[in-house]
């Protein structure tokens, strides 16, 4: 029997995250009643990876390599080059997808045709599988206001599948960007198309302590380059940025991440330019026990759990591909 063709291309872009990739790539593959091509970009790995990916021997992936790194954008534009199915998605190397994720989106695109993009509500877990969060902004119909008011669309950048037409209308992901590349990318498929939500924890966020987010180098700069970039649209449409959430969601990354200058000075910018006075109160904690500040805000997020419930009957399944015989496809 030969193999059905594609539904999906799956595009995983990965940068030494051997020890996570097996198990994103069979999630990936795990999905029910839609088909999928995954297409991982190893984006210069030098920790093991390209010898594991040369080993896959798997009819759905399909491996591509830059000797060096050209940063996550770029290797998500590569992957997403060579697909040659209608929908197209994209999965980062550290998160997972509930075993319906893709078949949810096709069928809420399927039920709404003018729609040409989907996204997913998400769950946030830690490195112990315990579901520490949830996600579950509702992106449906015209949203392009909303979106450049500020980021909403749940799961980062392993949530949404999109039309691959759509994707080359507006130009794929921006290379210039990083951290914010994904919420530049549904900004510009929000003026674009209207989109679909689907309402489930279908994909599963990871924090640790290696998550792109922690490198917040150039976090700020990124920032007024988004703000720049929309600026013309945002007057326009009369919109401002949400610069309160996106500072908010800034510092606390500091907080995170241990980089206690910037998160004082983040806190006390809440406090003097939106009036925010427990930024005051919060720098100071900071100043003084900087440890302790970071615990309490990595404190769990109480999730729903009935939520909670839903996903953890997928996201304990320990399958890797890494470790897993690939099948076999018989010709007729």
């Amino acid at each position: 029997m030969s193999t059905p063709p594609p539904d999906v291309t799956v595009v995983v872009p990965t940068r030494n995250r051997r020890r996570l990739l097996g198990r994103t790539l069979h999630s990936v593959l795990a999905q029910q009643c839609v088909e999928v091509q995954v297409v991982v970009v190893d984006d210069g790995s030098d920790d093991g990876t390209e010898a594991t990916l040369a080993a896959i021997d798997h009819p759905r992936v399909t491996v591509l390599r830059n000797d060096r790194s050209g940063g996550v954008s770029a290797a998500r534009n590569l992957g997403t080059a060579d697909a040659t199915t209608r929908w197209v998605a994209w999965c980062d190397d550290d998160d997972r997808w509930g075993p319906t994720k893709l078949r949810d989106q096709l069928d809420a695109l399927a039920a709404t045709p003018d729609a040409r993009w989907a996204a997913t509500s998400a769950v946030i877990v830690d490195v112990h599988d315990e579901v520490i969060g949830v996600q579950r902004g509702r992106v449906a119909g015209d949203v392009a206001d909303a979106l450049l008011e500020r980021n909403f669309v749940p799961g980062g950048g392993s949530g949404v599948v999109a039309e691959r037409t759509l994707v080359d209308e507006v130009g794929g992901f921006d290379a210039s960007f990083s951290l914010l590349a994904d919420w530049d990318l549904w900004t510009r498929f929000a003026l674009a198309a209207p989109a679909v939500h689907v309402d489930r924890p279908d994909v599963a966020y990871l924090r640790h302590n290696g998550a792109m987010t922690r490198r917040l180098d150039q976090l700020d700069v990124e920032l007024d380059r988004l703000r720049a970039k929309y600026a013309d649209e945002r007057r326009a449409r009369g919109v401002e940025m949400d610069d309160e959430q996106m500072l908010r969601w800034a510092t606390r990354q500091h907080v995170r991440s241990g980089r206690r200058v910037a998160a004082i000075r983040g806190y006390l910018r809440l406090a003097a330019e939106h009036r925010r006075l427990y930024g005051v109160a919060k720098a100071a904690s900071v100043f003084v026990a900087p440890q302790i500040a970071r615990r309490r805000d990595l404190q769990p997020i109480v999730p729903d759990p009935a939520w909670a419930e839903l996903a953890a009957a997928w996201i304990c399944d320990p399958g890797n591909l890494f470790d897993t015989p690939a099948p076999r496809p018989t010709d007729a």
